[in-house]
């Protein structure tokens, strides 16, 4: 099956114009660009000069994200050859129009050749080798972790931002001819979100370039670093879910008296939802370990007395999201290793938020050793933004 990479209409990158600039200025100045960032907004990967913040420079808008992971997915699926994938990756993804395009058959001709076939060449690409590190980096679909899609996120192209939240009030009710009508307003709360960074840094010497390997060396550490700030990102979101306040009444659901289990889940998270909607939130979501998972799974409450439950345990101990089945109606359950084994977090999406700020590569050039090294940085920030609409259920499992 083929693939048309307009299907996915990315945004457009932005005009620019060249009137009255050396052209060949221009050129130089692109393809020798150090920094790569990406436009959380756009998911475009824009090439810069500056190493201090995030900019994106009229004309340098390079790549788009949506239709490299879009070939990537195709690939995986069969749809394309890898030869289709290499041609793709290496002439079909890159902004023709500020002729980002001819810059990357130019770097195939004149680096990639070369170097495949032993030859020293030290022409200047920075601008699109950064752009293949980044892309590459972001390109990676890891499934071993779910917890980083477990909560609300907010795109921001900046590192700093304000996230408001409303309060409402209550109407009056049953009044009668001629009582007083009072005014209200509800309230909006601002919280100040200043992001923080994860970074990685690895360099690559020349004479990787000139020895047989049987692998891709450079690819599979890029592709490491994605999925290391996919752990990351779902770490972090784990730990907030975390602090979410406790839920008096949890006890371990696998704990049995004679012939049945002695605690009830769905009473429990029922508990904690119950919490939530008093402080008008909707309770639409569960995070837990596996292990708690398996327990729910075999108590007897929710398989039924000398019954057997829902086939809800498929490959145990792997990060899974999970609807239907043994849980509540109306609830997705974000199953991954990465949390306390003990614990059970009940909430609303919206109580807490990931903001992803840019995220970027910057190149250098290590004269004395012969390498290349790259520092891959991303800005993000976990928050819980509304306390009242997140409830954890402690000790439910042992």
């Amino acid at each position: 099956m083929s693939l048309t990479l307009s299907e996915t209409n990315p945004p457009p990158p932005p005009e620019t114009t060249t009137s009255n600039i050396d052209a060949s200025l221009i050129e130089h100045a692109r393809r020798t660009s150090k920094v790569a960032w990406i436009d959380p907004t756009t998911e475009w990967i824009y090439v810069s000069n500056n190493d201090k913040r995030p900019t994106f420079p009229e004309g340098n808008a390079v790549l788009n994200m949506k239709e490299y992971r879009k070939i990537r997915t195709a690939r995986m699926e069969g749809k394309l050859t890898d030869s289709a994938l290499y041609d793709k990756e290496m002439f079909g993804l890159y902004n023709a129009k500020d002729g980002w395009q001819d810059y990357a058959v130019k770097y195939h001709d004149e680096v990639i050749k070369p170097r495949t076939a032993g030859i020293m060449n030290l022409p200047d690409y920075t601008g699109i080798e950064v752009t293949s590190v980044l892309s590459t980096m972001l390109g990676v679909e890891e499934r071993a972790f779910v917890l980083q899609d477990a909560i609300r996120v907010i795109n921001s192209p900046t590192i700093e931002t304000n996230i408001d939240t409303w309060t409402g009030w209550d109407v009056q009710e049953n009044l009668n001819i001629g009582d007083d009508i009072f005014t209200n307003s509800g309230t909006f709360s601002r919280t100040n979100i200043i992001m923080t960074f994860d970074a990685a840094h690895i360099a690559m010497y020349d004479a990787l370039n000139y020895k047989p390997h049987y692998h891709d060396i450079w690819r599979t550490n890029l592709e490491n670093i994605g999925r290391r700030m996919i752990r990351s990102h779902a770490r972090k979101i784990g730990t907030i879910l975390e602090t979410s306040t406790v839920t008096v009444g949890g006890s371990d659901w696998g704990a049995y008296t004679t012939d049945h289990s002695t605690a009830n889940p769905y009473a429990q998270i029922g508990l904690a939802a119950d919490e939530i909607v008093a402080n008008d939130g909707n309770p639409s979501r569960i995070a837990m370990h596996d292990k708690v998972f398996r327990t729910m799974a075999a108590n007897t409450n929710v398989k039924g007395l000398g019954g057997q439950g829902p086939n809800s345990t498929q490959s145990p101990g792997t990060a899974k999201t999970v609807s239907g089945g043994i849980l509540p109606p109306g609830f997705t359950a974000y199953i991954d290793n990465l949390l306390t084994s003990t614990v059970a977090i009940v909430y609303d999406p919206d109580a807490f938020v990931w903001v992803q700020g840019p995220t970027g590569t910057a190149q250098y050039r290590d004269v004395p050793h012969m390498a290349d090294g790259y520092i891959a940085f991303d800005f993000n920030k976990e928050k819980l933004i509304q306390s009242g609409k997140s409830r954890k259920l402690t000790a439910v499992a042992t």
